[in-house]
């Protein structure tokens, strides 16, 4: 099959996901599904499977920082005038995805406005999406080694193969596992996005507690009517719309800050936008 079989992925029906106009509200009511979604999160998902379908028994690499000649899929990001921030040829273009796509602008959001400033002269920083933590893991490690990670984080496995997201017992399944996602251009750190799973039903939590939901350190974006892009690992993107305040707190002119402990975490218990996340991020082991 040729790898171009990707280049216009159509949306795939489910079930348990479509919404019948005028109909009772079901739990996945927030979201837009959109065969061509205009998110870079969307976008980004044919170079992901043209590069799987080339190797396809291939370890996912790591969604986060690495150098040449085996980095991670995305690199990492902050506020200062480093070249990898403002210019793709020093970093996006060595990942492995680029061949398969060699547009820098499919990283980036257009309504990310933030900028760094070299020298004086004003410079839009070069993305704005990020990866599933689970999908590779921190250098294939767990999420425990994470900032501000509770006890969940060893109960968690790290995706390295498609084949692993097909048992339904340890993951959320290849249509409902996010790979990419817009995230919040105050929040952008390392490539990968880690959804805080305090409070899913696990060891921990036998019968879930939604009282211990909260963001940490990653946030997800707004940009969109408070909206926000998902592609997934079966191929279809999502475009969904979010109802809790808390997931989007005021901009910050720098790295996000104002919540609990270290600032950077933000608790939203009972939040339906974390409950969807967690749903489509991972499954305990």
């Amino acid at each position: 099959m040729s790898t171009k079989t990707f280049h216009n992925l159509p949306a795939v029906a489910h079930p348990d996901t479509t919404t019948k106009a005028g109909g009772p509200a079901n739990r996945n009511a927030g979201f837009i599904r959109q065969p061509q979604c205009g998110s870079p999160a969307c976008r980004m998902n044919p170079a992901f499977r043209w590069w799987w379908q080339d190797a396809p028994f291939r370890l996912w690499p790591q969604p986060n920082i690495g150098s040449a000649p085996t980095p991670g899929i995305l690199c990492e990001a902050d506020f200062s005038s480093n070249p990898k921030n403002w210019d793709p040829t020093v970093d996006i273009m060595i990942r492995p995805l680029w061949p398969y796509n060699k547009s820098a602008g499919i990283y980036k959001c257009p309504a990310d406005r933030f900028t760094v400033t070299v020298n004086g002269q004003t410079y839009p920083r070069v993305r704005s999406i990020s990866m599933n933590f689970f999908l590779g893991g921190f250098a294939g490690g767990s999420a425990a080694s994470g900032v501000g990670v509770r006890g969940w984080g060893s109960l968690y496995p790290i995706y390295f193969k498609l084949s692993d997201l097909n048992s339904l017992g340890t993951s959320p399944g290849p249509s409902k596992t996010f790979v990419f996602l817009d995230e919040r251009e105050d929040c952008i750190n390392w490539g990968n996005f880690m959804t805080d799973m305090s409070g899913f039903p696990c060891k921990l939590y036998a019968n879930g507690n939604g009282g211990l939901y909260e963001w940490n350190e990653d946030l997800p974006a707004s940009y969109h009517n408070r909206a926000c892009g998902f592609s997934f690992a079966d191929g279809h993107s999502e475009i969904r719309r979010w109802k809790d305040p808390k997931t989007m707190p005021p901009v910050a002119s720098g790295v996000l800050s104002g919540g609990k402990g270290s600032g950077q975490t933000w608790p939203a218990p009972y939040s339906v936008d974390v409950a969807w996340m967690q749903d489509h991020t991972a499954r305990p082991k």
